[in-house]
Parts: structure tokens; C-alpha cells; sequence
């Protein structure tokens, strides 16, 4: 089988590499009579099959093209074993290469294509989301397009903006785009100078998706002359279409169809070449049952030959080890003869050894008695020098040690006089604000130099006695103040006491007036009820009036009405005064009450704050003191300290 020019690899079946390596070998139909010669001729292009190795042959079908011309027809790959067609050359390729480029000059041509680009993106849901305008597209809108084209040929494809340019770049190669398109022009595709190239890119590829979709393999009728040619056309018809069929499932990862798909093209072939899929069944297991018999005897075999290996290796180190022992008793022999001539030699200058040691020997004696002193005397004095030298060795390193330890103390002497120094200014500008209320604190400012005098201690022990004495003084005060200020919160109790009596006799003051107010209510429908009454006796009696006008009583009975109406008038009266003066004395008694329960608020407020704020000021005087107190107390503690390293300074310094 011809190899394709890309790097993909597609999986095909042991089956379909036999059939597509014997292609040149299928015998070809022989030319058909007369009676269907036509129709075979007309359908001729239907009948050839598409190649599935990527190469420069293409047939025609009716479509314009960014390949050819614009009035040329879109270019597809053609049969690799059509007689009717050839391989093209590279020439042909170069020519192609050059007709792209030169239409990509043609403005007609680009708008055409551009116009063909639209319908396809406006007709098709593959964009999400639709693409308004595409001239030119920006970056992202490029990616987006060209991603969505290249997935619909290659399911696995993945582009994003870091990789867009190198995968485009691959995947033209693969697909044989006649022409070439730069780094540089993928890299600024939203100008207009590289328009013309991305709707060549963008054609192409809508081209290649509209041929994919489209199904190569229709069953066509066709005239065979024998049942051989008809047999030889449907096995290589079977071995295409699996093969393609393989080629669609690796690129969507379906590997669980992957089998079906062998097992389904295995039963076709089977059946039209008339094999017996069980015999070959029973085949398989007989061999494969020969071949676990052929290798349990190559196991044996193998052991067998590994047994006499290590035999043969054993011999071999029998014989290596008797050939070592040889020569080494070889070596040895030469060794014991070069020692016995050495030894002979070193017996033959020995005289001469002894005669030079002797000589030497009256040297050293005659040296000996030459020298100042004896060998004694020199090491009593070596002694004495090494003695002298640690002396002088201890001397430098106390030096050495006393002049660190007061570099050190200065340095320490510096920065607690720094501190102390700070603590000075801090205590100082604390006592500020407390001399304007009591300028007699300001005996307890400290001067603010001369920290390591004596005269500066002695002052400090003053100071810290006349504050022992300030201490004593607020602590009376504040010893007064918490006095006044318990005295003050028993008052305070006190007038809560009567505040909450006093709103209980209110409470109960409310209820009555709430008595009162209902039976003044009472009062009220009572008199209307009497009221009715009276107009009801009144019309009686004005009736009986009306009778008894001729009568004799008459008068007495106007007499009678006139009294009645008088009680009535006087009851109304009285009724009416005692209503009034029961209101009067409650909203008297209501107001009485009310303005002594807010003075004695007010009164416990003001005594409440004046309790307050008088605390707070005691409390804060006493706090200031307190701190005052402290910050001197550790001033004090920094001046003996410094003091006694001072002292230890002069000391060791004296030392």
C-alpha cells in the first residue's frame, strides 16, 4: 500500500492492509458490449472510487472551488487504482500552488468565495455564536471559525489562541491545501491585507466539510460481464468502506465500535468469497492448540540447552582456574628470586653501612661536648619560655577581654542613656497637664541631662519621697471622692426609691380617673336614658293636656308639669357641677403629680453626672499618679543599674 504524505495514522485492519497491498493484482471489469456501453460511460465518474491516501490526483464534481478557477469545478480525490486517471505530477502540484495565489489577487473572486462563506455560515448551527461579519474577522472569530471547520474533519482537534497557528499549519499539510499561508499571516488576520489568503482558507474548508458530508459509496447498479468481476468489485466496495469506517471511528475515540466494525467487514468478505467461518473457527483453535504444543516442546528444548550451556561453562572455569594456578606458581618462583638477589645485595653493603654509622656516631659525641650547656639545662629553660609566653598570652587576653567588655558597656551605657533618657522626656510631658491643675506637681519634673551623676541619684530619692507624700495626699482625696460618690449613689437609690414609689401612686392614680372617666360615662347614658324618658312622659302628658283641656284639673296639672320640669333642670345642674368638679380635682391631682416625678428626674440626673464626672476625674488623676509613680520607679531602677555597671566597669578597669 502507497504511503500517504501526511503523518496520520489510521487504524486498518490486518484483513484490509492484505486486499489494498494486491490492489495492482484485482482484475479490472472487461469492457462491456454495446448494449450497456453507454450507460457505463455515462456513469463513469460515479464509479470510480475515492482514494484514501492523501495525494495530488483529484476528480471533478460541479462546485466552485478556491483551487481552481472560479468557473473550474471543486477538485476531490480520486481512485489510486483508476486507469482513467493518474498521479499528478509535482509540477501539476506547483501549478495549482501558483493558480491559488494568482485567484487570491482576483478580487471577483474573493467577494464570490466571501458571498459563499456567508450563506454557509448563516445556514449552518455549527457557530455558536453566529459570526455578524467575517471582513475581516478578528483573531478570536478566526480561531472560533477555523476551530469549528476543522472539528467537523477531526472530531479529537483541540485549538485555542496559544497553539491556533502551528495546528492550522499542520492540519493544511495534511488536508494538501494548494497553496501556502505564512505564520505571519495567521498572526494578523483581522487586517485587510491578508483577507484575500483567509477566505482561500476559510473556502477550502467549508469545501472539505461539504465533501465529507456527502456519502461516496452509494450503491450504484453497474453490468458486470461475470460473477468474478462482480465478486472482485464488492471486496475491494467492502474493504473501502471499512476502512473509512475505521478511519471515522479512531477520529471520534469510539472504541467499543471498533470491534463491531472488524467483526461485521470480516462476516461480508467471508460470505461473498463463500468461507466457512465455523471451519476457520475450528482451525484457529486447532493451531493455536499446536502452537501451546510447540511451545511446551521449545520450553523443554530451551532448558535442555540451557542444562548443557552451564555445563560447557563449568568446564571452561575448570580449565580457566588450572591455567590461573600455572601461572601463578610461575609468578611466584620469579618473585622469591628477585627477593633472594635483593637480600644478597643489601648483605654485601652492610660493612660499608656499619662504618658509616660508626663515623657518625664519633661526630655526634665530639658535638656533645662542644655545646654551652647540657640537655638538661636547655629543657629547664624551654620550660621557663613557654611559661613566660602563656603569662604574656593571658595578659593580652585579659587586656584584649576588659577593653570588649567596656566597648560594650559604652555601647550599653549609650543606649540605656538613650532610653532613660526618652523615659525622662515621656514622665515629664505626663506631668504637664496635671500642673495646671496642681502647679504643685511640678516639684516632680527631673532634668532631663546628667543622668550618671550622684547629685542626679540624690535628687531622685527626693523626688520619689515628696511622691510617696502626693500619693498619700490623692489617695485621701480619692479615699474623700469614693466617699461622696457612695454617698451620692445611696441618694441617687434613694430618689429611685421614691421615683418608682411615686409612678406606682401615679399607676394607681391613672386606674382611678380611668374609674371616674367610665362613670362619668355612665352618668352621661344614664341622663340620656332619663332624657328620653322625659320626652316620652312629656309627649304622654301633652296628650292628656290635649284631653283634658275642657276639664276642671287643668291647672293643677300644669302645676305638676312645671315642678317636675324644675327638679329635672335641678338635677341636671347638679349633675353637670359634680362632673366638672370630679375632672377638675383628678387633672389637678394628674398634674401635681407630673411635675414633681420630672423634678425629681431631673434632680437625680444632675446628681448622677455630677456623681460621674467627679468619679472619672478622681479616677483619672489617680490613674496619671499611679503611671507617674511607676515610670519614675523604673527610671530609678535604670539609674542603679547603670550605676552598678558603671562601678564593675571602673573595677575591672582598675584590675
Amino acid at each position: 500500500m502507497r504511503r500517504s504524505r501526511s503523518n496520520s495514522s489510521i487504524p486498518i485492519s490486518s484483513a484490509a492492509k492484505t486486499l489494498f497491498s494486491d490492489r495492482t493484482s484485482i482484475p479490472r471489469p472487461q469492457r462491456s458490449s454495446s448494449v450497456c456501453r453507454d450507460s457505463i460511460t455515462s456513469s463513469t465518474s460515479k464509479y470510480r472510487k475515492p482514494s484514501l491516501e492523501r495525494k495530488l490526483s483529484f476528480s471533478k464534481i460541479s462546485r466552485v472551488t478556491p483551487v481552481l478557477n472560479r468557473a473550474s469545478t471543486l477538485s476531490v480525490p480520486s481512485s489510486a487504482g483508476s486507469s482513467s486517471r493518474r498521479t499528478k505530477s509535482p509540477g501539476s502540484a506547483y501549478r495549482e500552488k501558483r493558480s491559488v495565489q494568482k485567484l487570491a489577487t482576483d478580487t471577483r473572486w474573493v467577494d464570490s468565495q466571501y458571498q459563499k462563506i456567508k450563506e454557509f455560515v448563516i445556514e449552518n448551527e455549527l457557530f455558536e455564536p453566529p459570526c455578524p461579519n467575517l471582513k475581516p474577522p478578528t483573531i478570536k472569530q478566526f480561531i472560533h471559525v477555523v476551530e469549528t471547520l476543522l472539528v467537523e474533519l477531526f472530531p479529537n482537534i483541540k485549538i485555542n489562541n496559544e497553539n491556533y497557528k502551528e495546528v492550522i499549519t499542520e492540519m493544511l499539510k495534511v488536508l494538501q491545501f494548494p497553496g501556502s499561508i505564512p505564520i505571519s499571516t495567521l498572526k494578523t488576520v483581522n487586517v485587510m491585507r491578508t483577507w484575500p489568503q483567509i477566505v482561500t482558507l476559510f473556502a477550502f474548508l467549508i469545501d472539505k466539510v461539504n465533501l465529507q458530508r456527502e456519502d461516496p459509496f452509494e450503491e450504484i447498479p453497474r453490468c458486470f460481464t461475470t460473477p468474478e468481476e462482480e465478486i472482485d468489485y464488492r471486496r475491494f466496495v467492502y474493504a473501502e468502506e471499512h476502512i473509512l469506517r475505521e478511519y471515522r471511528i479512531f477520529n471520534a475515540d469510539y472504541t467499543d465500535e471498533d470491534e463491531q466494525c472488524v467483526s461485521e467487514y470480516t462476516r461480508k468478505v467471508a460470505d461473498l468469497m463463500g468461507v466457512d467461518t465455523d471451519r476457520i473457527e475450528w482451525l484457529k483453535e486447532d493451531i493455536a492448540e499446536k502452537k501451546k504444543l510447540l511451545e511446551t516442546q521449545k520450553e523443554e528444548l530451551d532448558k535442555l540447552s540451557k542444562e548443557e550451556k552451564e555445563i560447557l561453562n563449568a568446564n571452561k572455569d575448570i580449565e580457566s582456574t588450572a591455567i590461573a594456578i600455572e601461572e601463578f606458581i610461575v609468578l611466584e618462583n620469579a618473585k622469591t628470586t628477585e627477593e633472594f638477589q635483593d637480600v644478597s645485595k643489601a648483605v654485601e653493603k652492610l660493612p660499608k653501612i656499619i662504618t658509616e654509622l660508626k663515623e657518625n656516631v664519633a661526630k655526634l659525641e665530639s658535638d656533645i661536648e662542644k655545646q654551652p650547656c647540657t640537655v638538661q639545662d636547655r629543657e629547664i629553660l624551654l620550660q621557663e619560655i613557654d611559661i613566660l609566653n602563656g603569662k604574656i598570652g593571658i595578659k593580652n587576653a585579659k587586656v584584649k577581654h576588659a577593653r570588649d567588655i567596656k566597648e560594650e558597656y559604652d555601647a550599653k551605657l549609650d543606649e540605656e542613656r538613650t532610653v532613660l533618657r526618652d523615659m525622662v522626656v515621656k514622665w515629664n510631658l505626663s506631668l504637664m497637664k496635671i500642673t495646671v491643675r496642681m502647679p504643685r506637681i511640678k516639684q516632680l519634673l527631673l532634668p532631663e541631662s546628667g543622668f550618671h551623676s550622684k547629685s542626679y541619684l540624690d535628687q531622685l530619692d527626693i523626688m520619689l519621697q515628696l511622691k510617696d507624700t502626693i500619693e498619700r495626699e490623692l489617695v485621701g482625696d480619692m479615699s474623700t471622692a469614693r466617699a461622696q460618690l457612695e454617698d451620692y449613689h445611696r441618694m441617687k437609690i434613694e430618689l429611685e426609691t421614691d421615683i418608682e414609689g411615686k409612678k406606682v401612686e401615679m399607676k394607681k392614680k391613672q386606674q382611678e380617673i380611668d374609674t371616674v372617666t367610665k362613670e362619668v360615662k355612665q352618668l352621661e347614658l344614664n341622663i340620656n336614658l332619663v332624657k328620653k324618658q322625659n320626652s316620652e312622659v312629656e309627649d304622654a302628658l301633652q296628650q292628656k293636656l290635649g284631653e283634658l283641656s275642657n276639664s276642671t284639673s287643668l291647672k293643677e296639672l300644669k302645676a305638676e308639669h312645671e315642678q317636675l320640669t324644675e327638679k329635672r333642670s335641678n338635677l341636671e345642674k347638679k349633675r353637670q357641677k359634680t362632673t366638672e368638679k370630679i375632672l377638675a380635682t383628678f387633672v389637678e391631682v394628674y398634674d401635681t403629680i407630673k411635675k414633681k416625678l420630672e423634678t425629681m428626674m431631673e434632680v437625680g440626673n444632675e446628681v448622677e453626672d455630677s456623681i460621674c464626672a467627679a468619679t472619672e476625674e478622681a479616677l483619672r488623676k489617680q490613674e496619671k499618679m499611679l503611671q507617674a509613680c511607676r515610670e519614675l520607679k523604673q527610671i530609678q531602677e535604670k539609674l542603679d543599674q547603670l550605676r552598678s555597671n558603671h562601678l564593675d566597669v571602673d573595677s575591672d578597669s582598675e584590675r
